[in-house]
């Protein structure tokens, strides 16, 4: 049965007269006290707009405009709410068989946008249940893409913005931006320019967490954030790409994480179980390949790729081990294990046209690890298994080697070559 309070009658008859098209449908459920409803619809057919409201003072604004088969969908139970949606089509086109559906229920004092432009078979669908939430959505010169936002909680806030490149003058196409939060004060953002069969995910369920993808210019590029606990921060941004692939994923409090991509088939894979772990990457270049797990707490891993085939992969586990790593050049290896507390591992590598190899193994507490290596043909394999061991390895020059094992505990080995 429906209920329309004369303002939101009045609101409605004086819109719908824009609806000049045929085939263009409105149905309207209101009930409650204070509801506003506003539909506008012009040009082209068979478009469809549905508002169902329940509670008290909400408000819901739907608007499509030369567009074909377009369909808006909104639904808001509870106090307060807030929703409004938008479909616009081109000047000498239209934007044809889009799609936004917005649902808030179970709250109050949430607001949910939409926005659809010049895109063709784009759909949004957002969904609110909790108290002050915010979502935000927008399509623009973007086709067959898909946006997905759901908060369930208080204070959430989620923005997926998909639409052409202002650098590169590319449309997005095919991209899907998709984020699910549960809990408090948790932030999502996606950013999708240009892209091609991208793909931007994100997965929080806690509080206070923050995750940020920014992706431009790429195609059948992945990136995703994945927090499980509280307060836990993840920055992706990838420029430029081809068949790119980033993850980060964190179970625990305070975990930061931040990768930065340049190139072509980059990937990055970093996994932190624990409390205040921090990962920090910068690759540049083509077919870099970053894989990094930490296990503990207070863990740090820094490390800077630049130039193509690189590969690194590191894993940490105990509380307090740090590993500062940085290759430059093409055909470079790296491999870096710490087992225990307070180790240390710092590494160079640098070279041009061939192969520099380093295996760095630390197995117990308070082990120290530098190496550095320059030129090509460099290899070097380090071990240390005890106690407050120091191993020192500087190999400047052509076809080196070095390997180092160690056993017990204050052990100091030092290897220098020019």
């Amino acid at each position: 049965m429906r209920t329309l309070k004369p303002l939101a009658l009045a609101v409605i008859a004086a819109v719908s007269s824009q609806a000049m098209s045929a085939q263009n449908s409105t149905d309207i459920d209101q009930s409650g006290t204070s509801l506003k409803a506003a539909v506008s619809q012009t040009g082209g057919s068979g478009n469809q707009s549905t508002s169902n409201q329940e509670g008290v003072a909400n408000q819901a604004a739907s608007f499509q405009t030369n567009g074909i088969g377009n369909s808006i969908y909104q639904a808001q139970q509870g106090s307060a709410n807030y929703s409004e949606a938008h479909q616009v089509g081109a000047e000498n086109g239209n934007s044809s068989n889009g799609m936004i559906l917005q649902l808030q229920s179970g709250g109050s004092s949430n607001r949910a946008t939409a926005a659809q432009g010049y895109s063709t078979g784009s759909v949004i669908s957002q969904g609110q249940h909790g108290s002050s939430n915010v979502a935000n959505a927008i399509q623009n010169i973007a086709n067959n893409s898909t946006s997905y936002q759901l908060q369930v909680g208080d204070r959430n806030a989620a923005t997926a913005r998909t639409e052409w490149s202002y650098h590169t003058g590319l449309s997005g196409t095919q991209s899907d931006a998709s984020s699910t939060q549960y809990g408090n004060d948790n932030v999502s953002i996606i950013i999708q320019e240009g892209m091609l069969g991208g793909t931007g995910y994100v997965w929080q369920d806690g509080n206070e967490n923050f995750a940020r993808l920014y992706q431009s210019g790429g195609s059948a590029s992945d990136a995703s954030a994945l927090s499980f606990g509280n307060r836990n921060s993840a920055i992706i941004a990838q420029l430029g790409i081809i068949t790119s692939s980033a993850e980060i994923e964190a179970s625990g409090n305070d975990n930061e994480a931040t990768i930065i991509q340049g190139g072509t088939l980059t990937t990055v894979l970093s996994v932190q179980n624990g409390d205040r772990n921090q990962v920090n990457v910068n690759q540049v270049g083509q077919r870099n390949t970053f894989d990094s797990a930490q296990l503990g707490n207070d863990n740090v891993i820094g490390f800077a790729q630049s130039g193509s085939d690189s590969s690194a992969t590191i894993g940490q586990t105990g509380d307090r081990n740090t590993a500062s790593l940085s290759q430059s050049g093409s055909g470079n290896q790296l491999s870096a294990v710490s087992t225990g507390n307070d180790n240390s591992i710092v590494t160079v590598q640098a070279g041009v046209g061939e192969v520099s190899e380093l295996d760095l193994v630390q197995t117990g507490d308070s082990n120290l690890i530098q190496a550095t290596q320059h030129n090509e043909g460099n290899f070097a394999h380090v071990s240390q298994l005890g106690t407050s061991n120091q191993a020192v390895v500087l190999q400047t020059g052509f076809s080196d080697s070095a390997s180092i094992l160690q056993s017990g505990s204050a052990n100091t080995a030092n290897v220098v070559q020019r």
